[in-house]
């Protein structure tokens, strides 16, 4: 369990609580020693342990991983990897786990916005679906997995990302520019940490996930939409060429697609949250707005255009946020400081992880001085 402490990995081991008799915890990884993760080691006394800052005194040399998340993905003994760590420090994981026939559940975006053409040349490189190898977590692309249960991939028309508008859906987009911190991290439907709620309210977090599905489902972006949709309870949709629509629902709640990632493709109890069709409200679908969401579009036609631009998007997208959250630029600004980044380093090689190593810290590093912020 890579990244344990955040939302998804402690619903994750709630899952695995749920399920004792099928899981073992072998493994876990967090951002820093806190209290959290140390009463996770407690609870799970045989896992090996890591975390980037330093084994703490009450824990015992012998079930430190001096090798990091790297070492933690390939351990002897490990069938299934679930990252949900923050930011792209688990790509060169996935891809050692990968490389090892490890399963992945992959709740971690950065790493195919990132690396996905490395990811991709990972999975070639092993035997079996690509889907049961590296497995969605997010809501959406499980869905759209299990949608695509029992079907042809060259019989899809497109696949249909639902996403809720965050906060602002309503609001005049001539007043953005008057958006606080406070306000667009009040998220409508699901509760996040400060990034990603604040890539919920631009809707990059959406053009993001177009560029997962490109790399998980193999399909150009032409074939890859997305929809407002306020309630959140169709978590995404797929279109075949005959007309048909395929969805998942559910009320949010990230306990499902967990649970599918870890016992596909057997259906158990689990502790997600369920109501009959009668208690789901109306469901509606909305065009997006380009006036509304500018950030969106952008970042899909600059992922299109591919090369060394995901790890752009990526290392400016966190800079930017973390500069309207200081103060230091307005909200509309955010997508402007994206496109500026795209504009300065874009370029159409693919970089190979070193690569985007070095890209990811230049690019941080000049935006950061550009928008006068200190690296946390």
């Amino acid at each position: 369990m890579l990244g344990s402490t955040g939302s998804i990995g402690r619903q994750t081991l709630e899952v695995v609580a749920m399920h004792a008799d099928r899981f073992r915890v072998r493994a876990l990884a967090a951002g820093h020693a806190s209290e959290a993760f140390l009463a996770q080691l407690q609870a799970w006394p045989d896992a090996l342990a890591w975390v980037p800052g330093g084994r703490p005194p009450s824990e015992a040399g012998e079930r430190w991983a001096v090798g990091g998340l790297e070492e933690l993905a390939v351990v002897d003994g490990v069938d299934l990897v679930v990252v949900a760590t923050t930011g792209m420090a688990a790509l060169p994981a996935v891809i050692q786990a990968l490389g090892a026939g490890r399963i992945v559940a992959l709740a971690n975006k950065e790493a195919l916005v990132t690396g996905g053409h490395l990811v991709a040349a990972a999975l070639e490189r092993v035997d079996g679906d690509p889907l049961e190898r590296l497995r969605p977590v997010d809501s959406e692309h499980s869905a759209i997995w299990q949608c695509l249960r029992g079907e042809r991939i060259e019989d899809v028309a497109r696949l249909i990302l639902t996403a809720s508008g965050g906060p602002f859906r309503d609001r005049d987009a001539a007043t953005l520019a008057r958006v606080r911190p406070q306000e667009a991290l009040d998220h409508p439907t699901w509760q996040m940490g400060p990034k990603i709620t604040i890539d919920s309210a631009t809707l990059v977090n959406k053009a993001f996930e177009a560029i997962e599905a490109r790399w998980l489902y193999r399909l150009p972006y032409s074939r890859i939409e997305a929809v407002i949709h306020p309630s959140s309870v169709v978590h995404s949709l797929v279109e075949f060429v005959d007309g048909s629509f395929k969805a998942q629902l559910g009320l949010p709640d990230m306990h499902l697609p967990i649970q599918y990632a870890l016992t596909h493709p057997e259906r158990l109890p689990s502790p997600a949250r369920h109501a009959p069709p009668a208690g789901w409200g109306v469901l509606e679908f909305h065009e997006l707005d380009p006036s509304q969401y500018p950030g969106y579009h952008l970042v899909r036609d600059a992922a299109s255009e591919g090369g060394n631009r995901g790890t752009i998007l990526n290392a400016a997208d966190e800079v930017a946020v973390a500069a309207f959250l200081s103060g230091r630029v307005t909200f509309d600004r955010i997508p402007a400081v994206i496109e500026d980044a795209v504009l300065r380093w874009g370029a159409a090689v693919e970089p190979d992880l070193a690569g985007i190593v070095d890209l990811d810290d230049e690019v941080r590093t000049a935006l950061r001085v550009d928008l006068r912020i200190v690296a946390s």
